[in-house]
């Protein structure tokens, strides 16, 4: 068994198997700047949601942020596939694209809602990014 891991570990594939893609820089570099835009105006909206004394403004701004980052992170995501080309038919399903949106948002509203605290500790901050990498995973598995 090991042997024949070894093997085709050790040996490129036929030419005629491979998949050749091809990237269409301008909406790769939108995608980017989507991702970044989404992601200053996500910390730019905790920064202002971190003094707010009342419970309800706090969290409905950390809900605004969440939706901004969720949203832009999802347009990111199928922007960039889109800025990806390969040989062959690739198609979405209508309702599982617009679905997948959901836990992108969701996991960024929790994390807002984490880094707009007055103090967080390592626990806090490392179980929040655990949190939020399984939203993104879970938004990419659902989207493709």
């Amino acid at each position: 068994m090991l042997k024949n891991v070894i093997a085709f570990a050790g040996h490129a594939p036929a030419a005629g198997l491979l998949y050749a893609g091809e990237y269409r820089p301008g909406l790769v570099a939108l995608s980017v700047a989507i991702a970044i835009l989404a992601s200053y105006t996500a910390l730019l909206v905790a920064q202002f949601a971190a003094p707010l004394n009342k419970p309800g403004a706090r969290q409905t701004m950390t809900s605004l942020g969440g939706l901004a980052l969720g949203v832009g992170i999802w347009a990111m995501h199928f922007i960039g596939m889109l800025g990806f080309a390969l040989p062959c038919a690739v198609t979405y399903d209508p309702w599982l694209t617009a679905l997948s949106i959901l836990p992108g948002i969701i996991a960024s509203i929790f994390a807002l809602r984490l880094v707009s605290r007055p103090s967080i500790n390592g626990r806090t901050l490392v179980a929040g990014g655990l949190f939020f990498g399984l939203g993104i995973g879970a938004m990419h598995y659902l989207g493709m």
